[in-house]
């Protein structure tokens, strides 16, 4: 992992990790003048590279479907990444830091593909390091209920992912099927304080699209 010495104005973090085949996870911090102009949004902070460190965290998906060399989804699978995660929370919880597990849809993973599955992972590790996180975009395609799926995280649930919920564009860009109210009120409810990030692509002029999207956001949350 390569950090600028000096304080960078935007940076992106990126991270993208397979555990069940026991290979390492990779950790890139880029300065964005760097990043092309069709790079999806992802987790943006404007923060000194000093700071970010700080509050970087680490998600992670165990298994991605097609992915070779992997262990079958069986109790000595679930085991074998309990026992791993304890390991890696422990060292982020000294760290001040979290790993967090993050479900995908279907097309994406075989293994782990609902919030409440994460959660009772989180669970039987019980570890203050270990985490999960929702993800709109998943949850779309995977979920009965954003409330449903948020409140069965409940105090496990360290951060969570928007985009739109057809195409995985801006928030707003797919109109009225971009609906976030009963996920946010679930949010309220359960007295969430931590973050909301964009990962997501763009289809309009970013300048007009960004700027409703944010909007969109602040008022289904007053809604919500």
């Amino acid at each position: 992992m390569s950090i600028p010495r000096e304080p960078s104005p935007l940076l992106i973090l990126s991270v993208r990790a397979c555990t069940l085949d026991m290979v390492p996870f990779t950790l890139s911090i880029v300065p964005a003048m760097s990043i092309p102009s069709n790079f999806p949004f992802m987790l943006c902070m404007r923060l000194p590279a000093s700071e970010i460190v700080l509050l970087a965290v680490v998600i992670i998906v165990p298994a991605f479907n097609h992915q070779k060399p992997c262990k079958p989804h069986t109790q000595e699978t679930r085991d074998f990444l309990c026992e791993q995660y304890n390991e890696m929370g422990t060292f982020a919880a000294q760290h001040n830091t979290t790993v967090i597990f993050e479900p995908l849809n279907r097309k994406e993973a075989f293994y782990l593909r609902q919030v409440g599955d994460a959660a009772s992972l989180c669970r039987d590790i019980n570890n203050p390091g270990v985490r999960c996180m929702g993800d709109f975009w998943h949850m779309t395609w995977e979920e009965n209920s954003d409330m449903g799926a948020f409140l069965s995280a409940g105090e496990y649930l360290q951060h969570v992912h928007v985009a739109s919920r057809k195409r995985r564009s801006m928030p707003g860009e797919d109109g009225e099927a971009d609906n976030y109210v009963e996920g946010f009120r679930a949010l309220k409810m359960m007295g969430y304080d931590k973050y909301v990030s964009f990962e997501c692509g763009c289809q309009g002029d970013r300048n007009v699209v960004l700027p409703a999207a944010v909007e969109l956001l602040r008022k289904q949350w007053e809604e919500a």
